[in-house]
């Protein structure tokens, strides 16, 4: 009883701090408190992810942009068999940051940029390959040779990069990725991506093609 005690304990202390909304852990693109809202949980590293992004999310991004009728929220999950999703995870951070400020405060603008980086150079740090382009290289030097230059690529200065990631553990990027993480897996996502539509999971949303989101994001504005 005393050790089901500590474990309890631990498992509190341990736990992500309760959001107001599910925008203020994820990336809260397009209409906050619109009608219609998907949340999309994806991992960097994950080949079903950057399909998704490509064929799902950006489409619906760039359909529903300006009209208030969409939130799309994306939710950072790095799986914990993906070695190199979390900092990964952290790197988008630190590029929507920078981005953010030079596309005056747009976050959806930023987070595009960010996701397409990393999406695009998804092969160079994607741990699960044969072979592993990373398996010989520390975390130091994954953060410098790969992350940094994918930053750059979405123009994100090397030295602001760096700076701000650090050797993977700065406490402004580790811990909100970290919590992101908390928050998925409290509700209960072991895969990705993993979609919810206005907070409702069904597993059939993860085979619904772009028509069908575009007619849902449609019929609940109608209904609205």
């Amino acid at each position: 009883m005393l050790i089901f005690f500590f474990f309890l304990l631990a498992v509190a202390r341990g736990a992500a701090p309760i959001p107001q909304r599910a925008g203020d852990v994820g990336w809260e693109l397009l209409t906050a408190s619109a009608p219609a809202q998907i949340e999309i949980f994806g991992d960097f590293s994950c080949d079903d992810t950057a399909a998704a992004w490509q064929t799902i999310v950006k489409p619906l991004v760039e359909r529903f942009y300006n009209t208030n009728a969409l939130s799309l929220i994306y939710h950072v999950y790095p799986l914990p068999y993906h070695h190199n999703s979390f900092d990964a995870g952290q790197s988008g951070r630190v590029m929507v940051d920078y981005l953010r400020l030079e596309e005056k405060n747009n976050l959806t603008s930023a987070v595009v940029k960010a996701c397409d980086a990393l999406f695009l150079h998804q092969t160079d740090f994607m741990s699960w390959q044969t072979p592993d382009p990373t398996e010989n290289l520390t975390q130091a030097q994954v953060i410098h040779t790969i992350f940094a230059d994918i930053a750059r690529s979405a123009g994100v200065p090397r030295n602001f990069f760096l700076q701000s990631m650090g050797s993977g553990w700065n406490m402004t990027y580790f811990e909100p990725t970290r919590d992101a993480w908390k928050y998925a897996a409290a509700r209960g996502i072991c895969a990705t991506p993993t979609f919810a539509a206005n907070g409702v999971f069904d597993d059939d949303l993860s085979s619904w093609s772009l028509d069908n989101w575009t007619s849902w994001v449609l019929d609940a504005n109608a209904a609205a």
